[in-house]
């Protein structure tokens, strides 16, 4: 039983930090896309979900393990 205690948190600590070092700057790089054409009126003001709708096809497909 201890076992599997650890090894799931391991599993969340890979979670963790592959949110924390790849999904986060990823989401935080397209934000601030989506903040620069919302500045210059190009894009609606509704950027958290236009923001997950162009990372979270990414992040699927990534979930795979399969190449583009």
């Amino acid at each position: 039983m201890r076992d599997t205690g650890c090894r799931a948190a391991a599993r969340h600590r890979h979670r963790r930090r592959y949110f924390d070092e790849i999904i986060a700057p990823c989401r935080a790089a397209v934000y601030r896309i989506l903040r620069r054409g919302i500045a210059a009126g190009e894009i609606r003001p509704d950027i958290e979900f236009v923001g997950e709708l162009l990372v979270a096809p990414i992040l699927a497909r990534a979930g795979t393990g399969r190449a583009w």
